[in-house]
């Protein structure tokens, strides 16, 4: 069983194509089908890299995600919710 890297399911790797490039791809965790794909490198070094990197903005994001969707639960379970406020109407240009 694949495991799955990101909260999506998908996680980034490497793929040699025909070409002798190493490709950098998100791929789906269950079926291996491609996502996305992010450009082919010609050095190993630089496609692991970039792969990494990648991973780690990803799950930098759903990190973030997780944290405020836990915040804003802990908010509401003690009586605290968004307060919508209205901007206030623009004042008009009196330069002449």
């Amino acid at each position: 069983m694949a495991t799955n890297y990101t909260s999506d399911g998908t996680y980034w790797t490497g793929r040699v194509r025909d070409n002798g490039k190493l490709e950098v791809v998100r791929l789906r965790s269950n079926t291996y089908g491609t996502v996305e794909s992010w450009g082919s490198y010609d050095k190993h070094g630089a496609a692991v890299a970039a792969a990494a990197q990648l991973a780690y903005a990803q799950g930098q994001a759903d990190a973030k995600a997780e944290l405020s969707a836990a915040v804003h639960s802990a908010l509401a379970g003690v009586g605290l919710t968004p307060v919508a406020v209205e901007a206030p109407d623009e004042e008009p240009d009196e330069s002449d």
